[in-house]
């Protein structure tokens, strides 16, 4: 019972499929008073810390008036086989992470960077950004040659770009700014239509 309620609650912060009902195991009237307030507890905790350790002590609670002593281990083994459970199934999410992000070798990793730094050169193409007169257009070079440059100059464009987007858009906040000083400045001084600028026109 104990452990079909694990794989209720970390399927669901996981956003894993399972085969186990879709009403959480605390809602059952048949459960013992034990799990339910463990339940609870790990909750107030996050399931998203029970992957990190931090796992409520009402669990051990709950087993020892859940367990048989003729079908389950000793408290003391269930504990340990628990914490090596949880480190196993969190390594195993982030070994899987890394080598669906960068490759279970060099050249895979080589690859998938490679993959990953022409999409963005790609959206960039797509979706020009604006960019200050100062600095050249994105499409001065074409997008074949462009991405016929190796990962560490692409990488470097890339950076090159985000860094003039940011000039770019303060130079045209500044400019704005200006603009509308401008407007305050020459408009009526009393606000109505026949008012004097303050500025002689």
């Amino acid at each position: 019972m104990i452990l079909s309620t694990f794989e209720y609650k970390l399927s669901i912060n996981l956003d894993l499929p399972n085969n186990i009902p879709t009403t959480s195991p605390s809602t059952h009237s048949s459960i013992p008073m034990s799990l339910i307030i463990a339940i609870r507890h790990q909750n107030l905790i996050g399931w998203d810390k029970f992957l990190l350790g931090y796992i409520s002590q009402h669990w051990t609670i709950s087993y020892d008036t859940l367990h048989d002593p003729l079908l389950s281990p000793p408290r003391v083994d269930w504990d340990c086989q628990l914490i090596l459970a949880i480190f196993c199934l969190y390594k195993g999410i982030w070994d899987n992470r890394n080598s669906f992000l960068h490759g279970s070798s060099r050249e895979d990793s080589r690859q998938k960077l490679r993959d990953r730094l022409i999409d963005q050169v790609k959206e960039l193409y797509n979706n020009l950004p604006k960019l200050a007169t100062r600095y050249p257009p994105i499409r001065f070079l074409p997008f074949d040659q462009r991405i016929n440059n190796c990962n560490l100059h692409l990488s470097r464009w890339l950076s090159q770009i985000r860094h003039q987007i940011l000039v770019s858009q303060t130079l045209r906040s500044d400019s704005l700014r200006a603009q509308q000083s401008i407007l305050q400045y020459i408009q009526p001084r009393d606000g109505k239509d026949g008012g004097t600028s303050k500025f002689p026109l």
